[in-house]
Protein backbone atom coordinates (compact mmCIF):
# COMPACT_ATOMS: atom_id res chain seq x y z
CA UNK A 1 0.00 0.00 0.00
CA UNK A 2 1.33 2.87 -0.73
CA UNK A 3 2.33 5.54 1.80
CA UNK A 4 0.56 8.91 0.34
CA UNK A 5 -0.97 12.36 1.98
CA UNK A 6 -4.73 11.90 3.39
CA UNK A 7 -6.74 12.99 0.52
CA UNK A 8 -5.02 10.32 -1.57
CA UNK A 9 -5.30 7.92 0.69
CA UNK A 10 -8.92 8.36 0.94
CA UNK A 11 -9.42 7.81 -3.25
CA UNK A 12 -6.99 4.81 -2.56
CA UNK A 13 -9.68 3.58 -0.58
CA UNK A 14 -12.65 4.66 -2.13
CA UNK A 15 -11.20 2.84 -5.03
CA UNK A 16 -10.55 -0.46 -3.25
CA UNK A 17 -14.07 -0.70 -2.24
CA UNK A 18 -15.36 0.26 -5.71
CA UNK A 19 -13.39 -2.78 -7.05
CA UNK A 20 -14.87 -4.99 -4.25
CA UNK A 21 -18.27 -3.81 -4.80
CA UNK A 22 -18.09 -4.58 -8.82
CA UNK A 23 -16.20 -7.71 -7.82
CA UNK A 24 -18.53 -9.20 -5.65
CA UNK A 25 -21.81 -8.15 -8.35
CA UNK A 26 -19.93 -9.72 -11.15
CA UNK A 27 -20.10 -13.07 -8.71
CA UNK A 28 -23.88 -12.82 -7.77
CA UNK A 29 -25.20 -9.27 -8.42
CA UNK A 30 -27.82 -9.57 -10.62
CA UNK A 31 -28.67 -13.38 -9.12
CA UNK A 32 -26.96 -14.52 -13.28
CA UNK A 33 -25.31 -17.70 -10.52
CA UNK A 34 -22.33 -18.23 -13.60
CA UNK A 35 -20.37 -18.12 -10.22
CA UNK A 36 -21.68 -21.69 -9.78
CA UNK A 37 -20.30 -22.85 -12.86
CA UNK A 38 -16.74 -21.22 -12.85
CA UNK A 39 -15.06 -24.32 -11.25
CA UNK A 40 -12.86 -24.07 -8.26
CA UNK A 41 -9.82 -22.82 -9.35
CA UNK A 42 -11.24 -19.59 -10.41
CA UNK A 43 -13.71 -19.20 -7.75
CA UNK A 44 -10.58 -19.80 -5.35
CA UNK A 45 -9.12 -16.81 -7.13
CA UNK A 46 -12.08 -14.92 -7.43
CA UNK A 47 -12.43 -14.81 -3.32
CA UNK A 48 -8.64 -14.47 -3.20
CA UNK A 49 -8.87 -11.45 -5.01
CA UNK A 50 -12.16 -10.32 -2.70
CA UNK A 51 -9.91 -10.80 0.16
CA UNK A 52 -6.92 -9.03 -0.61
CA UNK A 53 -9.34 -6.54 -1.43
CA UNK A 54 -11.22 -6.39 1.86
CA UNK A 55 -7.72 -5.96 3.42
CA UNK A 56 -6.30 -3.53 2.14
CA UNK A 57 -9.44 -1.79 2.62
CA UNK A 58 -9.36 -2.89 6.09
CA UNK A 59 -5.37 -1.84 6.55
CA UNK A 60 -5.90 1.41 4.78
CA UNK A 61 -9.03 2.64 6.86
CA UNK A 62 -7.43 1.64 10.00
CA UNK A 63 -4.49 4.28 8.87
CA UNK A 64 -6.34 6.53 8.32
CA UNK A 65 -8.85 6.36 11.39
CA UNK A 66 -5.52 6.73 13.41
CA UNK A 67 -4.18 9.74 11.73
CA UNK A 68 -7.83 11.33 12.20
CA UNK A 69 -7.79 10.30 16.10
CA UNK A 70 -4.40 12.47 16.19
CA UNK A 71 -5.94 15.52 14.67
CA UNK A 72 -8.67 15.92 16.91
Amino acid sequence: MPSTPDPARRIFLENKLEQLKSLLWCCHGDGNRWFEDAGPKHLDNVLWIAAELASEAAELFQRCEGEWSTQA
